[in-house]
């Protein structure tokens, strides 16, 4: 329900204004309509809200950290290269902290741009990088995410046997974002599609990757 959450992100955002001594939640409400807008498909907003987000000087590790994130990949996204700059501070930081979380999800967003750069394979081990530390230290929904990520992956890889065969027991888990959900969907139906086998119709996907409104789902 994105424009529910970004109506109560807004309004957290009006009330803070002005308000003594609220950097500390400013910062984490700008942290989080960044990501709202990059999302959205729109780096130029998210990189200047994640900007705003560090600027208060206030925000707690891990939404500094959340914020590096935002700012690095949007700035890669509007042909800043030093934006991975931002994507590897994150990871520096995270470690540092010894945030499981956050440090899996810095390989995922690193993952996304050595993908661009270097190829899937190099990817996807940094994916599976992440996904094994999420496994063994309970890091439940980012290695969820790192686990759907390395679908598109192995499909761009031919490597459709094992997308399958991973793609499985995430489809049977019903804890997971609706986003997420439809990704799985997304790239089994992919290699049906390529295997020529018949999948029917797939309006129902299309619409559910429209009331996401998350362009990672809706552009593939």
């Amino acid at each position: 329900r994105p424009e529910e959450a970004r109506a109560q992100l807004t309004a957290a955002d009006e009330l803070l204004r002005g308000a003594p001594d609220a950097g500390p939640e400013i910062a984490h409400v700008r942290a989080w309509l960044a990501e709202e807008q990059m999302f959205a498909g729109n780096p130029g907003p998210a990189r200047d809200l994640a900007d705003q987000a560090l600027a208060t000087g206030a925000a707690s590790d891990q939404v500094a950290i959340m914020a590096l994130h935002i700012r690095g990949d949007s700035r890669i996204a509007l042909g800043d290269a030093d934006g991975i700059d931002d994507l590897q501070e994150a990871l520096a930081r995270a470690e540092a902290l010894g945030a499981v979380s956050e440090i899996v999800t810095s390989h995922s967003y690193l993952a996304d741009r050595e993908w661009q750069v270097e190829g899937p394979a190099l990817a996807l081990a940094r994916l599976d990088e992440g996904t094994a530390l999420a496994d063994r230290r309970g890091a439940y929904s980012q290695g969820t995410w790192s686990k759907v990520a390395a679908l598109e992956l192995l499909y761009e890889l031919g490597r459709w046997d094992e997308l399958l065969a991973r793609a499985e027991p995430l489809a049977a888990d019903g804890r997971m974002d609706v986003s997420l959900q439809v990704a799985i969907d997304l790239w089994t139906t992919a290699v049906q599609l390529a295997r020529r086998e018949d999948v029917g119709d797939l309006a129902d996907q299309l619409e559910r990757a429209r009331r996401v409104e998350e362009l990672q789902v809706i552009a593939p």
